[in-house]
């Protein structure tokens, strides 16, 4: 177990910029107005926020892609214990990338539920070992779960799932595990 962990430290990397974006400092109105109609951009994500706080007082690091390489922001220096991605195509080959990290990856994506519109995976294909609904506040109450956040730094999948039926019963759409979360499991970090 590392220092962080002993302390109560957890590091998450976000990797997709629906999270970790103010596309209202990169880009015009119109832009920003499709991409929160049609793709689901929710300017209230955490683009300024780079530590939240359990209830019981747990830290939660964020690593924005911004901030690191992609390398980097997964395994370097700071190493994650868990990250949220995006289901670009470009985004889904990098997650492809990582399946034998033992890294558990959530994905962030408008296709929740279903194969990517983009190459027409599954998120275990792709391996995503949780499926996350496309709201901001999902991800919040995700990262601040004192259940969820214990069970992922411990690695264990019965606490996992078990934080997330937890979590659920309080969510309108719940985040969903994978096949691939017990491979990602599987590998010693």
């Amino acid at each position: 177990m590392s220092q962080e962990q002993q302390n109560g430290i957890v590091k998450v990397a976000i990797l997709t910029p629906y999270l970790s974006d103010d596309l209202a400092k990169r880009a015009d109105a119109d832009y920003v107005r499709l991409h929160t109609e049609k793709f689901g951009y929710d300017p209230n994500n955490f683009h300024n926020v780079r530590a939240l706080e359990s209830p019981l007082g747990r830290n939660v690091f964020i690593i924005h892609r911004d901030d690191l390489s992609f390398k980097e922001a997964v395994f370097g220096p700071v190493g994650s214990d868990f990250c949220i991605a995006g289901n670009t195509s470009q985004g889904e080959k990098e997650i492809e990338m990582l399946k034998g990290s033992g890294l558990i990856i959530g994905r962030y994506s408008t296709f929740y539920g279903r194969c990517s519109g983009y190459t027409g995976n599954a998120p275990e294909d792709a391996g995503y070992a949780l499926d996350i609904p496309k709201h901001v506040e999902v991800v919040r109450n995700l990262l601040t779960h004192d259940g969820f956040l214990e069970a992922v730094v411990a690695r264990e999948e019965s606490s996992i799932r078990a934080a997330l039926d937890a979590l659920n019963a309080q969510l309108e759409q719940p985040v969903l595990i994978t096949p691939f979360l017990v491979e990602a499991l599987g590998v010693r970090r």
